[in-house]
């Protein structure tokens, strides 16, 4: 029969046919290698692994075809190359032609589970960066999508209940593991930024004889740190107050009326007040609402509460912000009966750096605002520790703590104007 009437409905011979001359194999295999180099390069890497997608695999076919000069979804006959014949299921020019439509299912689904895979993977990794920005300045923990609703996104479609509930718990320990590389930069630099000052410290400390109060220094030095940093306090604050502990154990100048132990004393207990501003306490003297301003300075400003007691201690005066300026005599300076014993009273007696701070916030008080229009000084009495009230002609006035009002956020800004919020 001519091929023009050959019936095209009947299958051809199977491609392994061993009438098949050499030529046509030769070329089946040239069209595999085709497939292959072109196929290459639609490849696409994701974590790792190459995906080829459906498409990709048609596009490449076509260019085979082409390449071969052949119309797309035929062959040619290696009998008569003017013939041509439907493709076979089996044959290679088949396997090049673009799948039917129930052949397609299974690779657009797989193609569909890739893509939800991926938007599935992207939005953990948003989640993760919109839960720390932001939140570690902050000094906050990191916040899940559902308080951003600003940010949300097209949700991909279901693709099973074993990744829908991956997401939460792979997006939490994104955004831990973020946060952690975050605290361990801020910290290190943070360290680094005290590092001088703190050594400067320890070897003045190291000098000393005792070996107690090596260690306690340390101890609270660490603890100030840690407070510093999870306060979001300025690592000047920390440089600061370990200068003027520096400088009451060195006193540079040397004009303190106190002597070296007691200025030791008075560094030591400055650190551990920075480190825990709760245990300030105004002890048996009727000083409670001075004591709980200090405690707050303390907590907020740290270098400012040491500054005062340092002023105080080496040069027996202080100037405020608002230019109030007080003098106080040496034989006042000195512990007295209760602040020798800090850890008396179960605890309770007020530390030497309390005794020196509330003394001279006592006296910017009163130099404010003055008794009965009357300039005063506030003292502890030398012999008895007892708290006196004396006139600038030396006439002692009693002291009615009752009807004393203290204004502690004028006594803030005179002792920490230059670090509190403007």
């Amino acid at each position: 029969m001519p091929p023009d009437d050959q019936d095209n409905s009947k299958p051809p011979a199977s491609s392994s046919d061993s009438s098949e001359p050499g030529a046509a194999h030769g070329q089946k295999r040239r069209a595999s290698d085709l497939i292959a180099s072109v196929g290459h390069e639609s490849m696409g890497e994701f974590g790792g692994l190459m995906i080829t997608s459906p498409g990709a695999i048609s596009d490449a076919a076509r260019a085979v075809r082409e390449k071969l000069g052949e119309s797309p979804g035929t062959t040619s006959s290696p009998r008569n190359p003017q013939y041509t014949e439907p493709a076979r299921a089996d044959s290679p020019a088949a396997s090049l032609a673009e799948p039917a439509p129930d052949a397609q299912a299974p690779a657009v689904q797989a193609s569909t589970r890739l893509g939800d895979i991926s938007s599935q993977f992207g939005k953990l990794i948003i989640d993760g960066l919109q839960a720390v920005s932001g939140a570690f300045r902050k000094g906050k923990a990191p916040e899940t999508t559902a308080s951003h609703p600003q940010q949300s996104a097209p949700a991909p479609a279901p693709v099973g209940p074993d990744l829908e509930s991956r997401p939460a718990g792979l997006s939490d320990r994104f955004s831990r593991l973020i946060m952690d590389k975050f605290r361990a930069i801020v910290d290190s630099r943070f360290q680094e930024k005290v590092k001088p000052e703190r050594d400067s410290l320890t070897r003045a400390i190291d000098a000393t004889p005792n070996p107690i109060v090596h260690e306690e220094v340390r101890r609270n030095m660490d603890a100030f740190e840690r407070r510093a940093q999870a306060d979001r306090l300025e690592a000047s604050a920390v440089q600061n107050t370990y200068r003027s502990a520096l400088f009451l154990v060195e006193d540079p100048r040397k004009q303190s009326c106190l002597d070296a132990t007691e200025r030791l004393l008075l560094a030591l207990q400055v650190v551990r007040l920075a480190a825990y501003p709760d245990q300030v306490c105004s002890g048996r003297f009727a000083t409670a609402e001075i004591a709980s301003m200090e405690s707050r300075i303390y907590n907020l400003y740290p270098s400012a509460a040491a500054h005062l007691v340092t002023e105080i201690a080496l040069y027996n005066e202080f100037r405020s912000y608002s230019g109030l300026h007080i003098v106080l005599p040496a034989d006042e300076l000195h512990p007295d009966v209760e602040s020798r014993d800090p850890i008396g009273n179960g605890g309770m007696n007020r530390s030497y750096a309390s005794q020196i701070f509330q003394q001279a916030a006592m006296n910017l008080h009163y130099a404010r605002n003055g008794v009965s229009g009357m300039q005063v000084h506030y003292r502890l009495n030398p012999i008895d520790s007892s708290e006196e009230l004396v006139a600038l002609d030396g006439a002692q006035l009693a002291i009615n703590s009752s009807a004393r009002s203290i204004n502690a956020q004028e006594l803030c800004h005179d002792i920490a104007a230059d670090q509190m919020p403007r």
